[in-house]
């Protein structure tokens, strides 16, 4: 009997050191596998990280080389500008102006030049027999074209919707134009 009762308690306790030792190997082994999915995601946040760190470094590129562009078309707009602006000065005096330089006033805004086509020659002999021609020129150079204003004035001067007037200030007094 005591032969039974030692061996039922090895029996007993052969169990329960097997159950211990097998759910701490199962243990280590789920805990191995966390491990494992763990460093697998890890892995995948860090090629993410450098993934978003690419786009943003190819971004700030694309940022720079979009405000070189933007301040090399500016500059190049501003010596457009400055040449047109050279241009409507001197326009007068270049060989290819068909009037008269004297005949040219220079108001720059709407329009450039308003000429007075033959008043130099009316000025200096007035029989001289020229008819006075006045005529709205604006100077563009390479491919400027007229602002809608401008267009505006072209047609009002085209339909003839041009006239002469003569304001006395001092008599006028509140009196209606």
């Amino acid at each position: 009997m005591l032969f039974l009762v030692g061996f039922l308690l090895g029996v007993i306790v052969g169990t329960a050191v097997t159950y211990i030792i097998l759910k701490r190997h199962e243990l280590q082994s789920i805990v191995k596998s966390y491990e494992t999915r763990i460093r697998a995601i890890e892995q995948m946040r860090q090629a993410e990280i450098k993934n978003y760190e690419e786009k943003i470094r190819l971004m700030e590129q694309e940022y720079q080389e979009k405000i070189k562009q933007a301040k090399n078309k500016s500059l190049a707009t501003s010596r457009s500008v400055i040449k047109g602006q050279v241009a409507e000065q001197l326009a007068p005096f270049l060989p290819n102006f068909p009037y008269l330089p004297s005949d040219a006033r220079f108001l720059g805004n709407p329009v450039d030049y308003v000429v007075f086509n033959g008043y130099t020659a009316v000025k200096d002999e007035p029989d001289s027999g020229v008819d006075l021609e006045i005529i709205f020129v604006d100077i563009k150079t390479g491919r400027a074209s007229l602002s809608e204003h401008q267009q505006k004035i072209a047609e009002a001067v085209q339909n003839g919707r041009v006239r002469f007037e003569v304001i006395r200030p001092e008599a006028s007094h509140g009196a209606p134009r």
